[in-house]
């Protein structure tokens, strides 16, 4: 551009071409120098980022390093408090291990003079020991079999009890089973007399005749005994076992049929059954066939002794005087119906006084006999501080006493029984505790300085009573004889009651007390629970019991016992009924005729029922008188059999259970009268009036 500018004049052009000249090549040095400068500019520029690539890399190996050094710092710092921490802790440790270390020697310090005195009263105690040992006698080995075990006894007297219960109520079931077999097969040959006078007419034997009534009864025996036997011999031991299973520890029951009670139940049964048939029959085959194809003449009439007591039998009405003569009249009906009745109720009433005394054993022993509702077992013989203020608080226990009790043999007229042996710490306290009364007068036994009081059942064993000296066996085997002052009322197990001063007095020995007797003002589950852990956390504690659990245990037993009562009651009423039943069905058939006759002489069907309702309810209610009294010679049978040695049973029969067995009794009764009454009312009277001619 500047060339072609030469020489025009233009501001700024050149005017020659060798300023020109001069000028480019001023120019090109100048470019040149730059290009230098800047080709140097541009060396220096790489090397300056060189370095600074490198001094990078230097600053993150020098950051990495960095932060490494503060990781390792930061984990210094923790360890570094740790053990600070742990000295601290190691500090407080040496100083708690000093200050129990400086106690423990003035402990030491203290007690080693107490310990230097226990342990030579222990080695004098030991030596003492020693001495009196090498003076004792060669003792004597005594080799006890199962059968001297306590359990294994009571058991085998508790087997035998119930062998002996099971020859009573099988002869009455036997008894009236023999009844209803003889009235129904009378009944039956009397029905078919005659069929019996024809087939003698057509000459068939006396002995085919029977065997006819004999295989009918005796099919009929073998059905039903095959029938008991498969539901008794199931059910009735289980009853009976689980009873005795509150009792003792023991297994589940296997029940093997055994051949032989099984065969000789069967044929009792059979027997009885078949040989009420033969007697049954053994008089209408006496008579000639003309007579049997006749009907049996009536008996002839005779005045009963009601008629000879003029006053009363005037004042009779007429439905009650013919009641009266029907009753005399038909004299083993009437037998039958009192002794299968009095059988019926004397086993409701044996069934309902077994609970009465059982129940009996609870409500009086925990009742009226103890006061206390708790007991405590010491273990070291002593009330420890703790428990004697536990006691004293009102608001625990209103009253306590202590006392020393232990097993021992008690032996009197060569008989030998074990028992409690209770020495109360105050004798004139024992009354709050424990009433001591007489069961029959219900006096009260006294219990003094020099009093020795025996429990009945244990006096009854002994054969002792007041005035009467016992010998007391201790565990140590020294014996030591005591005078009886009285004899009180109690139901479970055995005690004989000392005076502490007599005791001490005759066997030189001061007794330590082993347990406590209490009255807890509390009922709550919560707040009796709170006082039971109160109490069994002081030392010297063994046991803590309310009343009331066992109580709970006795209530179980008689839970069973109401099982085998059911039992009872349910045989019985069942009896009742097949008693009341097959006789009343067996008086409408007899009287059919006759209440037919007194139908058509216009009598409603309330009266015709009335005419012999009466009759059965008559002979119910003397049944049920005899029944009663024959209830109370079962119930003392039952009850001296069935208790177990450690139990009294109750002697008390409560009103209420005479009311309950003559009213099932009773209402069994009724229900048969309201069973016939239908078929009273179905009696034809055209029918039943025909002659059998």
């Amino acid at each position: 551009q500047a060339e072609r500018l030469i020489g025009t004049g233009y501001p700024g052009a050149p005017a020659t071409r060798e300023e020109f000249e001069r000028e480019k090549a001023a120019a090109l040095r100048k470019i040149s120098e730059a290009r230098a400068k800047l080709d140097a500019s541009k060396a220096q520029i790489d090397a300056g980022r060189a370095e600074l690539i490198k001094q990078r890399k230097q600053l993150s190996e020098s950051q990495a390093q960095i932060a490494a050094m503060e990781k390792k710092l930061a984990a210094s710092r923790k360890k570094l408090n740790e053990s600070q921490a742990r000295i601290t802790s190691g500090q407080k440790e040496l100083a708690a291990a000093k200050e129990d270390l400086a106690k423990g020697k003035q402990d030491y310090k203290t007690n080693r003079a107490k310990a230097d005195k226990e342990l030579a009263d222990a080695a004098k105690k030991l030596s003492d020991g020693e001495a009196e040992l090498k003076q004792l006698k060669k003792p004597e080995w005594y080799v006890l079999g199962r059968g001297s075990n306590v359990g294994y006894a009571s058991f085998a007297g508790d087997t035998d009890r119930m062998d002996s219960l099971s020859t009573v109520f099988p002869l009455i079931f036997f008894l009236v089973a023999a009844l209803v077999a003889l009235t129904s097969m009378t009944r039956m040959v009397e029905e078919e007399r005659t069929q019996i006078g024809t087939y003698k007419a057509l000459g068939y034997g006396s002995g085919r005749i029977a065997s006819k009534y004999l295989i009918y009864a005796g099919l009929a025996s073998v059905l039903g005994s095959v029938a008991g036997i498969a539901v008794g011999v199931q059910v009735l031991p289980r009853v009976v076992w689980s009873a005795y299973g509150i009792l003792y520890n023991a297994p589940s029951l296997v029940i093997p049929p055994n051949p032989g009670i099984c065969a000789a139940a069967a044929l009792a049964s059979v027997f009885c059954t078949v040989t009420a048939t033969y007697a049954a029959c053994r008089a209408s085959l006496r008579e000639s066939p003309a007579g049997l194809m006749l009907p049996r003449a009536p008996k002839a009439g005779k005045r009963i002794l009601l008629e000879h007591i003029g006053p009363v039998w005037r004042r009779m009405s007429f439905t009650w005087k013919v009641t009266a003569r029907n009753l005399f009249r038909y004299k083993k009906r009437l037998l039958m119906t009192v002794v299968g009745i009095a059988g019926c109720t004397g086993l409701l009433l044996t069934g309902y006084s077994v609970r009465d005394a059982v129940e009996e054993i609870v409500s009086t022993q925990f009742d009226q006999v103890y006061a206390y509702n708790a007991h405590i077992g010491l273990k070291g013989g002593e009330i420890t501080p703790g428990l004697k203020t536990l006691l004293n608080d009102k608001s625990n226990f209103t009253a306590w006493t202590a006392d020393y009790s232990k097993t021992a043999d008690i032996t009197a007229n060569g008989k030998t029984m074990s028992a409690s042996l209770f020495v109360p710490e105050n004798a004139k306290a024992l009354k709050t505790f424990i009433h001591l009364n007489d069961r029959v007068s219900r006096a009260d036994v006294p219990f003094g300085e020099n009093s020795v009081v025996v429990t009945e059942k244990l006096a009854g064993r002994l054969q002792i009573g007041a005035g009467d000296t016992v010998t007391v066996k201790n565990s140590a085997g020294r014996e030591f004889t005591f005078r009886v002052t009285g004899v009180t009322e109690n139901y479970v197990y055995h005690y004989v009651y000392i005076a502490p001063s007599l005791y001490k007095a005759v066997t030189g020995e001061t007794p330590d007390c082993n347990e406590v007797l209490a009255i807890t003002p509390l009922t709550g589950g919560a707040a009796r629970e709170s006082l039971s852990k109160a109490v069994m956390a002081q030392s010297g504690v063994g046991t803590f019991t309310y009343t009331k659990e066992i109580i709970g245990r006795y209530d179980s037993m008689i839970r069973s016992m109401n099982l085998i009562v059911l039992v009872l009651i349910v045989s019985a009423g069942m009896l009742a009924f097949i008693v009341l039943y097959n006789l009343t069905n067996i008086n409408v058939t007899e009287r059919q005729r006759e209440l037919a006759t007194i139908k058509v002489l216009g009598f409603y069907d309330r009266e015709v029922g009335a005419y012999i309702f009466r009759e059965t309810a008559l002979l119910t209610v003397i049944g049920c008188v005899l029944g009663l009294g024959l209830g109370i010679l079962l119930h003392r049978f039952v009850i001296e059999t069935a208790e177990v040695d450690i139990i009294m049973f109750g002697r008390v029969i409560k009103p209420l259970s005479y009311v309950w067995s003559a009213a099932f009794t009773l209402l069994f009764g009724l229900i048969v009268n309201l069973v016939m009454y239908r078929r009273l009312r179905r009696i034809d009277m055209v029918e039943s009036l025909k002659s059998v001619d």
